[in-house]
């Protein structure tokens, strides 16, 4: 998935045309993600880490608006790729979900 809007790029690890979190220092990194379904759809997502699922996110569509979050810790190394991979027959609300990493100690 792509985001349109980026709130803050402090150290320019956030590849604006991928959506990709891209690891510039070798660390440890705390990562979140919110995402919401269409009214009445499920929404399936996952925080992904070099083509590996690494923290699943549901949004379940039977109450109407459902949400799903995650916070995952990942150990990156330079170059290490990070980003939110929408499943497929998944209906989000693009303009409230969101993306957020930072690195939290350098190895």
């Amino acid at each position: 998935m792509t985001f349109d809007v980026v709130f803050a790029n402090i150290g320019d690890s956030f590849d604006v045309y991928s959506s990709h979190f891209v690891c510039n220092v070798n660390g440890t990194y705390l990562f979140t993600a919110h995402v919401l379904g269409q009214n009445g759809r499920d929404v399936f997502a996952w925080i992904m880490m070099n083509d590996r699922h690494r923290a699943p996110m549901h949004g379940d569509g039977r109450a109407g608006y459902g949400g799903g979050s995650q916070t995952i810790i990942l150990t990156l190394r330079r170059d290490d790729h990070v980003w939110i991979q929408l499943n497929k027959d998944s209906a989000l609300l693009n303009d409230y979900t969101t993306f957020s990493g930072h690195l939290l100690f350098v190895d």
